[in-house]
Order: C-alpha cells, then sequence, then structure tokens
C-alpha cells in the first residue's frame, strides 16, 4: 500500500523539514529529531567519561532536544486548556471567542471537529474570522499528528483507552517495534493526508 505524504518531509532520521498545510507554513517544535533505534540499530554502550561542566551541559541539551515534549493531546483539553489556546493564536478576537467557546463548551476534542457552521452557529459571523480560527485548528491538527509520529519514531505512543469509542479513562502506553513503528507511520501518514484533504480553507 502506497501512501503519498505531500506535505510532510520525513527522512530515515525522522521529521527534518517545516510541514505545509495548503499554502500554511508550519514550524514545528522540535525540528531535527532524530530517532535513535532508526539512526543506529546497533547501540553502542559509551565508557563513563567525566567531563567539564560545559560538556555536561551541552549532553543534557543534546538528550533533552532528542525527546519529544510530552504535552497534554489536544483531545484531553479542558475548556480553560482551550481558552489558553485562543488567547495565544486569536488574541484580537480573544474576549469575543472566549465567552461564545465557553457558551458552547468548547474542550479539546470539540475544537478539533469545529467546522465553518458550527462557528457561525456558535455567533461568530463574519466569515474571515471564521477560517483564520479554522486555519488555526488545522495548524494545531497537523501539530498534533507530528507529535504523534515523533513519538512513534521513538518507539513509544501515549493513547488514552477507549480513544476510538470516544470514552478517555486512563493512558496506556504502546512499545512498539521496529516493524510496528514503520506500519504506525504509514498509517499516521495518510491521517495527515486525510485531514489536509478534509479542511480546506
Amino acid at each position: 500500500m502506497a501512501v503519498e505524504a505531500l506535505h510532510c518531509g520525513l527522512n530515515p532520521r525522522g521529521i527534518d523539514h517545516p510541514a505545509h498545510a495548503e499554502g500554511i507554513k508550519l514550524q514545528i517544535e522540535g525540528e531535527g529529531v532524530e530517532s535513535q533505534s532508526i539512526k543506529n540499530k546497533n547501540f553502542q554502550k559509551v565508557p563513563d567519561q567525566k567531563g567539564t561542566p560545559k560538556r555536561l551541559q551541552a549532553e543534557a541539551e543534546t538528550a533533552k532536544s532528542a525527546t519529544v515534549k510530552l504535552s497534554k493531546p489536544v483531545a484531553l483539553w479542558t475548556q480553560q486548556d482551550v481558552c489558553k489556546w485562543l488567547k495565544k493564536h486569536c488574541p484580537n478576537q480573544y474576549q469575543i471567542y472566549s465567552e461564545s467557546f465557553k457558551q458552547h463548551d468548547i474542550t479539546g476534542r470539540a475544537l478539533l471537529r469545529l467546522t465553518d457552521k458550527k462557528l457561525e452557529r456558535m455567533g461568530i459571523a463574519q466569515e474571515n474570522l471564521r477560517q483564520h480560527i479554522l486555519q488555526q485548528v488545522l495548524q494545531l491538527k497537523v501539530r498534533e499528528e507530528v507529535r504523534n509520529l515523533q513519538l512513534l519514531t521513538q518507539g513509544t505512543l501515549l493513547l488514552p483507552d477507549g480513544w476510538m469509542d470516544g470514552e478517555i479513562r486512563r493512558k496506556t502506553t504502546l512499545l512498539l517495534g521496529q516493524t510496528g513503528v514503520r506500519e504506525n507511520l504509514l498509517l499516521f501518514l495518510h491521517r495527515i493526508s486525510i485531514i489536509e484533504n478534509s479542511i480546506q480553507i
């Protein structure tokens, strides 16, 4: 099965290009992340070395940049998290949006499912404002998919139980072997392609 990923730059070392969605440039946090399991299948143990404080600090920073920042998945965001996101991405219209989003109980999961019609029903009458929100939501969806891809390349993915049936109870950690990682990378690339094609802004 061939999967096309037109807007997501991948190479054997991991994600190293900004993603593009219908002409929208999106800089991805953690660009250039390398997966050690993909880069080098034979792990080598490095003997303990005492280094200068600067060297130790540089090594610690390198280790930090090689792992994905584990933030809460958007689907688990509360109303308060959504309002923080709104304040950051729509600062000029924040007061109007936040009241409307609170009245309609928009959580992270509902945010990801917003459409032009839903925003209009929520009282956001100007089309350009609705399109701006939808553009920001699209970028959020792409970031979320990239985050999942990065976690997959590291061999670990945190998923809430019941994700598919709409129930979120507790988090489950999946440890994936090399074959599972490749299959899931293809699945996520396909999902990104579907998201980009389904939301035409």
